[in-house]
């Protein structure tokens, strides 16, 4: 069964502990969205995903450039905030990011943080396992064909990105600010800022998700 954020009064809580695969589809049906608990992703797992990002993002920008996106097909990799073409009336977010997907053919791989591969392939997985049991269960609450499974679980496209906020010198342009929320594989580690993202502050203050 579901509960409620405390405070808040409409945001649906589920536990994968307890809930049922019902109680999902009905707080989708009635919210259109869903906090989901004991989802078995652990803290260690997104604590680490931060720490090496970050590492990755405060390397000067020339290490940084050997991993920039070449401009062609997917967003992969390096994406600096001068990665896209402007377009007119439009000013850049304020934001650098690394993205991957298909983990077994990208090779953007940087070499420092070392573990930084290691980290970001465990987190992507564990991502993708959570992500593939509630397609599960909202096809079992749905009774939705198994056979249409695959295409939402083991054969869908998906991405991990994460998103940093660097501290600015200078007052940013206006009408700049943080990119637009929308849903990817797993969290979206940013540092600084507030939204529905994993926060993440430098060693000498708490991480808060």
């Amino acid at each position: 069964m579901t509960a409620t954020i405390p405070g808040s009064g409409i945001v649906p809580v589920l536990s994968l502990d307890s809930g049922t695969p019902l109680d999902l589809a009905d707080a989708l049906i009635d919210w259109s969205c869903v906090v989901i608990t004991d989802h078995g992703v652990p803290a260690a797992a997104r604590a680490a995903i931060g720490e090496v990002s970050l590492q990755f993002f405060d390397l000067p920008r020339e290490r940084k450039e050997q991993l920039r996106w070449n401009g062609e097909g997917k967003w992969k990799g390096w994406l600096p905030q001068d990665a896209f073409p402007s377009k007119p009336g439009r000013v850049p977010d304020l934001l650098e990011k690394f993205e991957i997907q298909s983990p077994a053919t990208f090779s953007l791989w940087p070499e420092q943080p070392a573990a930084f591969k290691e980290v970001w392939l465990d987190y992507y997985a564990r991502c993708g396992d959570l992500a593939s049991r509630l397609m599960r269960m909202l096809a079992e609450a749905l009774d939705l064909p198994a056979a249409d499974l695959p295409t939402w679980t083991t054969e869908h496209y998906a991405n991990l990105v994460v998103n940093d906020y660097p501290r600015r010198r200078r007052p940013p342009r206006p009408h700049s600010g943080r990119a637009p929320r929308h849903p990817q594989r797993g969290l979206h580690p940013a540092r600084g800022g507030k939204g529905r993202h994993l926060r993440l502050q430098r060693r000498t203050q708490p991480l808060s998700g």
